[in-house]
């Protein structure tokens, strides 16, 4: 019973866990533009007609890829995404933006004069702690992790600084430059320039085949020795699972039964097994095996097979498989 309720709470306790983690990418995905400013500015820079780009000026974001990167300490952006226009081209799109500095610094001085008033509210008046706290709580609640309004900042608080459109399928993409100097955006080192794959010397890829070889090789063989492993195991719960429920006395005394929870040691030469079972009438009975072997290839040795029912103890006819 205590075995099945754990494994109950594992479960649970994994779904959750999927579940909080498949909605939080849900909510980034969703608010992908309102906590990357520089997307909008991109866009607008994109459909702006004086700008020849050959992809329309009706373009919808894709659904993959939607990556990102803010640095609010030092007021830089990257993102990196697909778009699609109306006619069916497709192209990516990186772009990075620095906040502008004039507006950050008129909006300094309304967020410090802020905090010293909130503090002050709080000094005097300690009861608005509960109450910011409970609004947090309920701005968590609505939005499930969702961005909070320093991350959701106005476009209009940073400056374009690089865009590069890449066209065409991502095995010949050929990149266009249309502003700034994309050479410190790590997607166009990465998809672009390459330059880490060609400065690696011959003896520098033979180290780097030969540990991805041997890496490989000792995934295999502890894989190997672990399914062999659980092979040997299985066979020899098997061979307790088999013998219990087709065993005459427990038959007898159960009717059709079936194991509850089992618990113990199983080896490929040593057994020391505890079982629950549960009959067709609900009768519960505890049974204890016990058995040992010298090698894989021998029968079993059954030195203890006993049954409790009711508190009454009978021992077990198991033979030697």
């Amino acid at each position: 019973m205590a075995s099945a309720l754990k494994q109950r709470g594992i479960a649970a306790a994994w779904t959750v866990a999927g579940a909080a983690g498949c909605g939080v990418a849900y909510t980034l995905h969703r608010n992908f533009e309102q906590r990357l400013p520089c997307v909008q500015l991109a866009l607008r820079k994109l459909e702006d007609p004086s700008i020849n780009t050959g992809l329309g000026s009706q373009l919808q974001l894709s659904a993959w890829p939607r990556r990102g990167h803010v640095d609010k300490t030092a007021g830089l952006m990257r993102a990196h995404f697909r778009v699609q226009s109306s006619d069916g081209d497709v192209a990516d799109v990186l772009v990075s933006a620095i906040r502008d500095k004039t507006t950050h610094e008129a909006s300094e001085p309304r967020e410090e004069d802020d905090d010293a008033e909130e503090h002050g509210n709080y000094w005097f008046r300690p009861w608005e702690l509960k109450k910011g706290f409970l609004q947090r709580v309920r701005l968590l609640r609505q939005g499930f992790f969702s961005s909070s309004e320093e991350e959701m900042q106005p476009a209009s608080m940073w400056k374009l600084e690089t865009l590069v459109v890449l066209e065409g399928e991502t095995s010949a993409q050929i990149p266009r430059v249309l502003q700034g100097d994309p050479s410190g955006l790590p997607e166009y080192e990465t998809m672009c320039v390459r330059r880490d794959v060609t400065s690696k010397s011959d003896r520098s890829r033979t180290n780097l085949k030969i540990a991805l070889c041997l890496s490989v090789l000792g995934t295999l063989v502890a894989a190997g020795s672990r399914m062999l492993r659980s092979l040997r195991i299985s066979q020899s719960y098997g061979f307790v699972r088999k013998s219990v429920l087709e065993n005459r006395s427990v038959q007898a005394v159960l009717g059709p039964s079936q194991i509850e929870s089992c618990t113990g040691k199983f080896t490929p030469t040593f057994i020391d097994a505890r079982l629950r079972l549960i009959g067709s009438s609900g009768t519960i009975a505890d049974v204890v095996v016990a058995a040992s072997r010298d090698s894989s290839h021998q029968l079993w040795h059954v030195a203890v097979a006993r049954m409790t029912v009711g508190g009454v103890a009978c021992n077990l006819d198991l033979p030697a498989r």
